[in-house]
């Protein structure tokens, strides 16, 4: 018998990684941008089949299995949905190739101004990928990564500032925004906007639609 946890809710997030201690705490030697890019590709091709398939047989460049068993296998069918984090063109090919979700960001110790910018010519580039990739652009659900090392914008100022931040992005078509655990001074804010602003921000017909996670405190 096979029960969920999630309720089949469960969705999966893959990204490629890029900062020194991914490697150091596991033991491999750093890898250039050109390998990490082909590594991250087989890889997801790799756990889609994975998640998609009872057994596997993969051989690859990089990563090599046989007769791999997913058992019990993912209540979703045929797999459960991807989010992909990407930012270049490399990462963002294979989110138009396999993602569910692709999750960017604004970029790193860049103006509020560029940011927007940057992503918005981004999202154009993506549907570009999806389209190169004989996929429909519309099928693959945009989400934006608001962590406060990666925006310039200070979210949590207030109301209008969080409503503000969300509406502009929205408008370019983000429909899931992360966001990292606000400093303990902005909680009641945070209590403000979960009670008042999300329920209206997600509500169908709104100008702003879409939906708001984030990090688990601590």
């Amino acid at each position: 018998m096979t029960t969920s946890l999630s309720g089949g809710r469960l969705e999966l997030g893959l990204g490629a990684g890029g900062v020194p201690l991914d490697h150091s705490m596991t033991g491999t030697p750093p890898w250039s941008r050109t390998e990490r890019a082909a590594r991250f590709a087989e890889a997801v091709l790799l756990v889609d089949q994975l998640l998609r398939c009872r057994q596997v047989t993969f051989e690859g460049r990089f990563y090599r299995v046989h007769e791999a068993l997913t058992h019990p296998g993912p209540v979703q069918a045929p797999r459960p949905p991807l989010t992909i984090g990407a930012l270049g063109p490399a990462m963002m090919r294979v989110a138009a190739r396999h993602a569910d979700t692709w999750n960017t960001f604004g970029g790193r110790h860049v103006s509020v101004t560029a940011a927007f910018a940057d992503t918005r010519e981004r999202l154009a580039r993506f549907d570009d990928y999806c389209l190169e990739a004989g996929r429909d652009p519309r099928l693959v659900r945009r989400s934006f990564l608001a962590l406060a090392h990666y925006v310039p914008d200070d979210c949590w100022a207030s109301v209008g500032a969080f409503v503000d931040f969300v509406g502009r992005y929205a408008a370019l078509g983000i429909r899931e925004f992360i966001f990292d655990w606000p400093p303990e001074d902005r909680h009641p804010l945070v209590e403000r906007l979960a009670a008042d602003v999300l329920p209206a921000l997600r509500a169908p017909g709104t100008r702003h639609p879409g939906r708001v996670t984030g990090d688990t405190p601590g």
